[in-house]
């Protein structure tokens, strides 16, 4: 290894770390660089993200609460279409038997086993139906008179007849006949069944006793403290010609039930309320409202209901007086307007912002208005918590990432360091705490390219040192030659000196020299 002089090596070592000094000044670490970009662009990617998440969120809040509420007005007409639909095919499966003479409502001595069938028939028929209808019946035409039976509260069977105006009802065995003796309903004229369901009767049916083809529904009315719907078709007896109206009642529990399961799978609190267009009644709602008067005489109307949702809708119903029926106007103009997804109207409750959305469920002649309200502030406030829990979570995130960031660039500024460490010594001459005899070089860097660049240096200095060594023996060689040769013409120069210039005195010199 070459040698160099302490104090040369002290004069080189402190001018280079003076130039180093004022070169450097200043100027930042490559792991805070590292980290300060790592840092900046895990914060910035990170926050502009989740801002931009929760924009989109909110932006679109109204566009979920329409499609929610499209789901929940689909599932509400398919449930309202599909028992319609059933207790209808049930109607016109009587009035098939009635028709065909398999049933018969004479009670004439030639008919009077046929009729008794018929009553066996009505009695298994509405045992097997129970979930579609809780009553099945006949009207006789034109004398009004009603027979049938029906479920009670308590789910057992009771048995309708009528003489005259009079109403009597019969418990009933295990097969529908009759047992002990009848409760007297009374004598009214509102008995007159022909009358209840005809055109103006208080049923709402309108039924067009001379359309022989003639089928609908009634309104909803108030039985024994539920609200029921009847319906109805006329028909004639091919045989006999007789003219007779089949029915079957339901009650419309069945639409309050699918309203609660609706209501209970929705992960947003939301109102419904299900009304009929024709009367104005609530016949269906969840959560559920007082639709019958306290003393259970009448049913109420949606703006009779001390409800603040039904209340803020008969305000917005109250926009449309100007004509004799607001609601039916309301509803033909959803009608015609909004067929496909309803009608949606901004309303404001109690300071909260609802989206409310009409839509309009027909089967017939039958119209049910859907009224749905759903709270835009709880969709934001679950918006807004679900965005700070994502924010601690990207929070921790960038920490972890930075973090990693951090231990990652001080490694490769550690490895830098060595490298840079030992270009200094080198430029120093400090060869021996760098080179080693075995490996080469002291402390190897564990990257690739940093490793080869210490390589690189190593040869170099390797040469580096071959050059002085070569240099420096042809300078020690030199100078051993420049002094003989001093020497030799020191002593020739003496000679001359001491003898004179003469011709015998030259030879005499010649002659050490040859």
């Amino acid at each position: 290894m070459p040698s160099t002089p302490s104090g040369s090596k002290s004069v080189i070592s402190n001018g280079f770390e003076t130039v180093a000094s004022k070169t450097f000044r200043g100027r930042p670490r490559f792991f805070v660089l590292m980290i300060a970009f790592l840092a900046v662009s895990a914060v910035t990617v990170g926050v502009l993200g989740w801002q931009l998440t929760l924009r989109a969120a909110k932006y679109n809040i109204e566009s979920l609460v329409i499609e929610i509420e499209d789901l929940i007005s689909a599932q509400i007409m398919s449930s309202v279409v599909n028992q319609f639909h059933k207790i209808e095919q049930l109607t016109a499966l009587q009035a098939s038997l009635f028709r065909k003479n398999t049933w018969t409502s004479l009670k004439t001595p030639a008919t009077i086993d046929q009729n008794n069938r018929t009553m066996t028939d009505m009695f298994v028929l509405l045992d097997n139906m129970a979930d579609v209808a809780k009553s099945v019946f006949y009207i006789t035409y034109p004398d009004g008179l009603m027979f049938g039976y029906s479920w009670t509260s308590n789910n057992t069977f009771v048995m309708w007849d009528q003489v005259g105006l009079t109403n009597y009802v019969w418990q009933v065995d295990a097969n529908g006949n009759k047992i002990g003796t009848p409760d007297n309903h009374g004598t009214s004229q509102d008995n007159n069944n022909t009358l209840y369901y005809g055109p103006t009767g208080a049923s709402g049916a309108n039924i067009d006793f001379s359309n022989v083809n003639w089928h609908g529904f009634s309104d909803v009315n108030l039985i024994s403290g539920r609200l029921w719907k009847t319906s109805l078709r006329v028909v004639v007896n091919r045989i006999t010609n007789e003219k007779v109206i089949a029915g079957n009642d339901m009650t419309m529990d069945f639409l309050s039930d699918k309203l609660q399961t609706i209501v209970e799978a929705s992960p947003y609190p939301v109102v419904i309320d299900v009304i009929e267009i024709s009367t104005g009644f609530v016949v269906a709602s969840w959560p559920r409202v007082q639709a019958i008067a306290e003393d259970g005489s009448r049913i109420l109307r949606y703006n009779e209901i001390s409800s603040i949702i039904l209340q803020d809708f008969s305000a917005y119903v109250d926009s449309f007086k100007t004509t004799a029926s607001p609601l039916s106007t309301l509803a033909d103009g959803i009608s015609a307007l909004h067929q496909k997804h309803g009608l949606f109207v901004d309303r404001y409750v109690n300071g909260s912002k609802y989206i409310l959305q009409l839509n309009i469920v027909q089967y017939g002649t039958q119209k049910l208005l859907t009224v749905l309200y759903l709270n835009t502030d709880d969709f934001n406030a679950q918006v807004t918590d679900t965005s700070t829990k994502t924010g601690y979570m990207i929070g921790g995130i960038i920490l972890a990432f930075v973090f990693g960031g951090y231990l990652f660039s001080i490694t490769i500024t550690r490895q830098l360091d060595l490298v840079s460490r030992q270009i200094n010594l080198l430029k120093c001459l400090k060869f021996s705490e760098v080179l080693d005899k075995d490996s080469g070089v002291k402390g190897r860097s564990f990257v690739f390219e940093l490793a080869n660049l210490q390589e690189a240096f190593h040869e170099m200095v390797t040469v580096f040192a071959d050059t002085l060594k070569a240099s420096n023996s042809l300078r020690q060689g030199s100078g051993r030659l420049v002094s003989t040769l001093g020497n030799n013409q020191n002593q020739g120069t003496a000679v001359s000196k001491s003898a004179p210039s003469l011709p015998g005195n030259m030879s005499a010199a010649s002659s050490k020299f040859p």
